[in-house]
Order: C-alpha cells, then sequence, then structure tokens
C-alpha cells in the first residue's frame, strides 16, 4: 500500500508515516522501512508507547534495539529521493486488513502495530525477543478499545446530565421572573 492519502489514517499514525522520510535521511538511507516507522511510533509520545507500556514491553528496549538495526543498514551518500520499501509496503497492507477487520474506517496505529508481528524484516523477531506475541496484543489491545467505548460513553452521560441540569436551572429562572443567563463554556 503506498501511504499517500493522509485520509486513509488516523491522525497519529500520518504524522508517524510522515516522519519517516525525516528518519531515513537522518540515518543516510534510501529505502523507507518498517523499522523507519517504528522509530517514528516511539518517538511519538502516545499510542503506541501506551501500547507497549500496557504489555509490559520496555520502550527504550524497543527504541534501542530500532536504533540498532537501523544502524546496521546500507548507507548511501549524497542523499537524494527515499523510496517506499517492500517490507513496509507490505505491513500497510496488513495494517489495512485489521481495519477492515476491525470494522474501522481508518489506519490507526493498533493495526500498524499488529502489521508488525508480522514483519519478516524487524517486527517479528523483536516482538518474539520481548515476548509480545499476536495474542497478548490483541488481547490488550481489545481492551484498550473496550475502555475507549466506556469512555465515549461516560462522556455521553456526562453530557447529558449537563444538558439537564441547564435545563433546570433554566427552568428555575423562568420561574423566579429573573431572565435566563446565557450558557457559559465551563
Amino acid at each position: 500500500m503506498q501511504p499517500t492519502n493522509p485520509n486513509q489514517f488516523t491522525e497519529k499514525a500520518w504524522e508517524a508515516i510522515a516522519r519517516t522520510p525525516d528518519i531515513v535521511k537522518q540515518a543516510q538511507q534510501q529505502h523507507i522501512e518498517t523499522e523507519h516507522l517504528l522509530k517514528a511510533l516511539t518517538e511519538q509520545d502516545g499510542l503506541a508507547t501506551s501500547i507497549f507500556s500496557k504489555c509490559d514491553v520496555p520502550i527504550q528496549r524497543v527504541r534501542e534495539r530500532t536504533e540498532e538495526f537501523i544502524a546496521k543498514q546500507p548507507k548511501v551518500s549524497g542523499g537524494g529521493s527515499v523510496y517506499l520499501g517492500r517490507s513496509l509496503d507490505t505491513l500497510l497492507d496488513r495494517a489495512e486488513t485489521y481495519k477492515k477487520d476491525f470494522g474501522d474506517d481508518y489506519i490507526s496505529i493498533e493495526h500498524i502495530l499488529l502489521g508488525f508481528v508480522k514483519d519478516d524484516r524487524l517486527g517479528r523477531s523483536l516482538f518474539q525477543e520481548l515476548r509480545l506475541s499476536e495474542d497478548k496484543l490483541n488481547k490488550d489491545l481489545d481492551l484498550y478499545r473496550s475502555n475507549l467505548d466506556k469512555m465515549e460513553q461516560a462522556l455521553i452521560v456526562m453530557a447529558d446530565m449537563l444538558a439537564a441540569d441547564r435545563k433546570k436551572r433554566d427552568q428555575r429562572q423562568q420561574n423566579s421572573g429573573n431572565p435566563a443567563l446565557p450558557p457559559t463554556n465551563e
């Protein structure tokens, strides 16, 4: 999958993908591969690092191993263009499949992390070394997703409660003969 359309990805997933050409250039390499995306994900203070933490995976170890792997790859001199590598293309295809399997609208960091489990370049060996299996990752992602659902439900309940409270306050003010105050953004 060519990552050319940011509308196919969540904001944070796209930010990581958009960061990869800079990482490739800094490493004096030419092909954007899975290790560059993993580095971009672990540089973000966001979902990927949170999921690794929830899975009891030391994020610093992920960063170190990723850096070591990048350092071992061939370098080019003189800069130039960067190209999408085959392993990243395959990983993004897998992420798109996970997106469809989950019934989601966008490819997210969780889909990308699941794609790393089967990545022949770095992900599979690194995740095995860190004892992060697909089952464990799926269980933690399911827990994360169910917590998101609960948070959404809680926000709806809170919004309903605030609306009801405003309505009661407006009715009390109307009954007392005082003009209703405009709502505040508290």
